[in-house]
């Protein structure tokens, strides 16, 4: 048998249809499995290195040991034997052409990364890195597997196993330097400057904190001013766009689901991971991360309740909260409790640890009464009560259209 019906042969019937779609191949009657396995085998423009893309690391184990090959290792290894042995079975290679339908993938092939969609290029211009001789020397990076379970389908989800180092443009340095580190900013595509930053900073980052498209379908505009040189007036006012973001669903899903698997190889065994976001996508943000990081690792969905956004005339309650998703990459991270003062004090029951009981209990004197204090501080809870900033405000407000507050991150 063919490498190519191994392939199909432990593929699961709906994403047998994906694939045709992908790859915009007719078929008689979708509904059945054989008549999709026979059009896809017969598509020539659908090679086996297009299929193995659409496989999980157990599917692709159980081609190698259907074909006869070892299966240990990992997805990006069993790939590249399998599409060598195919090579040498066959005495001359698959690789063919792309389909400009074919999904997009990181690989670990030094070939260049494809975007992952034709309306979103992933910064294109950024080229691999090539030492003097000009030879290219790409450092490929594995991924440790997903922890949680696969709770959230899209169309065209794909497995992101693997990445490759790339150059990345740092565009700014900045702040006094602190036990060698100086604050940064990189100018690019985060996927790749994530990527860049895995060579020196995998597994060293403590908390990673990230206020990324909220899929508001709005497109942001900045209004600029200009001198002019005329007597009616010194400045002329125009708008430029800063950036849009306006998503399809399934495009928005993937953008993130590959983001948040670099940051996790980033984050450091005790460290912390926050994602900033609203109500348009935390539902489905929610699950991607429990599947990224485990459904253990979700420690709080902290809630930014901002008091004092201005509303119009709406038919519902106004949207006056944004929610933070905070995940730890293992039990080991720390946590310190915060307390801010009251508005004024409240009388409450004193409460201590029972060693006995291993709870808290009230607190009582000598004739067994319950010991009352007057409390002037409380312990933060997951609400946050936090302005936003205002046009008017005048400290910190720097033009950004989503700029978020200092206090709420400090």
């Amino acid at each position: 048998m063919r490498l190519k019906a191994h392939i199909l042969s432990v593929i699961s019937t709906s994403m047998l249809r994906l694939i045709a779609e992908d790859f915009d191949i007719a078929v008689a009657d979708k509904r059945q499995r054989k008549s999709l396995i026979d059009s896809i085998s017969a598509a020539r423009r659908c090679q086996p290195e297009d299929l193995l893309s659409y496989l999980g690391e157990l599917d692709v184990k159980q081609v190698c040991e259907a074909v006869g090959l070892d299966p240990t290792g990992r997805k990006n290894a069993l790939i590249g034997r399998l599409l060598e042995f195919a090579t040498t079975a066959a005495g001359s290679t698959y690789a063919q052409p792309r389909s400009s339908k074919a999904r997009p993938q990181i690989s670990n092939q030094s070939s260049k990364r494809t975007s992952m969609t034709e309306q979103h290029p992933a910064q294109p211009q950024l080229k691999l890195g090539t030492p003097d001789n000009g030879v290219i020397n790409v450092e490929k990076y594995e991924f440790e597997p997903i922890r949680g379970y696969p709770m959230l389908n899209w169309r065209g989800k794909r497995s992101f196993t693997s990445t490759q180092y790339y150059p990345a443009q740092l565009k700014e340095v900045y702040g006094a330097e602190v036990d060698g580190w100086r604050n940064k900013i990189f100018w690019g595509d985060n996927l790749q400057v994530m990527s860049h930053l895995l060579k020196e900073f995998r597994g060293k980052v403590d908390l990673i904190y990230v206020d990324p498209p909220f899929d508001s379908k709005i497109e942001y505009r900045k209004t600029i001013k200009a001198h002019r040189q005329n007597a009616e007036t010194s400045y002329t006012a125009f708008e430029e766009k800063q950036y849009t973001d306006i998503w399809t669903n399934d495009e928005y899903l993937q953008f993130m689901y590959e983001r948040a698997i670099l940051m996790r190889e980033l984050l450091s065994e005790d460290g912390v991971f926050c994602l900033h976001c609203d109500w348009h996508k935390s539902h489905y943000l929610r699950a991607l991360l429990d599947e990224v990081f485990g459904v253990g690792a979700f420690q709080n969905e902290i809630v930014w309740h901002y008091y004092n956004k201005m509303q119009g005339n709406i038919n519902r309650f106004a949207s006056d909260h944004d929610v933070m998703l905070v995940y730890s990459k293992s039990t080991k991270f720390q946590f310190n409790k915060l307390r801010e003062k009251r508005e004024k004090p409240v009388q409450q029951i004193k409460r201590v640890w029972d060693k006995a009981t291993q709870s808290l209990v009230n607190a009582k004197d000598e004739r067994g009464k319950v010991i009352y204090i007057n409390s002037t501080h409380k312990t933060i809870d997951d609400v946050w009560r936090l302005p936003m900033l205002q046009p008017a405000d005048r400290v910190e407000v720097v033009g950004y259209p989503t700029q978020k507050p200092e206090t709420l991150l400090v």
